[in-house]
């Protein structure tokens, strides 16, 4: 199984959430609330701007909006608003060296337009110091799910360990449980029946061992598990639609894949119908 990596689930960094003065990034802002109480750790809201005077005008105003959200979902948050300059990518991603998660809103104007999802998010999941969440519901302009299951999309990698730890951990903030998911596509037609069983039944078994490795931090948490004959990104983009949450890793194969994100990420974080987190392996 190799050097399993280590997840903690208490650092006490603040949550950040990028802010541009869209709705999504207060939806962002509100879902982040909820995580960084349960954590005990501040909530940072950062607006990257240039120059432009008038830019930070409504930076000013759109981060006061935001603010006021984080405040109805819960009074007692500590809120930090600021404005950084800088590129954009860049910027954010030296924002997480100090971070506890990144957090991000699916569509906006300027912060992560839908047309800009897949390099930007990608960049920041693949190169951020932290882990990196973006909020997405099945519908733009509505909250994010509020039940069902965490999903987990496990690929057979070490970081396996730290990904169930965290979906572990989102599930004991949220008062549900953990579906482990792996996908499974190389099986010959005449034994894929056979095999399959085989798959499921070793994936369960390996399951079980992480879980017991988790259990004292995080107790009562039930996890099920899942073997879909289906690629990774069809599979948990279908299971999405009933889950509050993806947990996925940015190294390991099978789900997501190298030093960048790859195919499999991209779909996510253009069709989920959850948040995604992406776990980032600690440096």
């Amino acid at each position: 199984m190799g050097v399993e990596t280590v997840y903690n689930p208490h650092r006490d960094e603040p949550i950040v959430v990028g802010i541009d003065g869209s709705d999504q990034a207060v939806r962002a802002a509100e879902w982040a609330t909820v995580e960084a109480v349960s954590r005990r750790v501040e909530l940072h809201l950062v607006y990257v701007i240039s120059k432009d005077e008038l830019e930070r005008r409504y930076a000013e105003r759109v981060l006061a909006v935001a603010e006021a959200a984080a405040m109805r979902v819960d009074g007692s948050v500590k809120v930090e608003s600021r404005m950084v300059r800088g590129p954009l990518v860049s910027t954010l991603r030296a924002q997480t060296e100090s971070a506890t998660v990144l957090v991000l809103g699916s569509v906006g104007m300027g912060f992560i337009r839908r047309a800009m999802v897949g390099s930007t998010a990608s960049a920041l999941a693949a190169g951020a110091a932290c882990p990196v969440v973006v909020v997405r519901g099945s519908d733009p302009d509505a909250a994010p799910p509020s039940a069902g299951p965490v999903l987990a999309g496990l690929g057979g990698h070490h970081i396996d360990d730290a990904l169930l730890g965290s979906a572990m951990h989102e599930a004991s903030i949220r008062s549900t449980q953990v579906l482990a998911v792996r996908a499974q596509m190389d099986l010959m037609p005449d034994l894929r029946r056979r095999r399959a069983l085989e798959v499921e039944r070793e994936f369960d078994e390996e399951i079980r061992g992480r879980v017991e490795r988790w259990h004292t931090t995080f107790p009562g948490i039930r996890v099920e598990t899942l073997v879909v004959q289906d690629t990774a990104a069809e599979s948990l983009i279908a299971l999405s639609a009933n889950a509050q949450m993806i947990v996925v890793g940015s190294r390991g194969r099978g789900f997501v894949e190298g030093a960048a994100l790859g195919s499999t990420s991209q779909s996510l974080l253009l069709s989920a119908q959850c948040p995604i987190l992406v776990y980032r392996e600690p440096r």
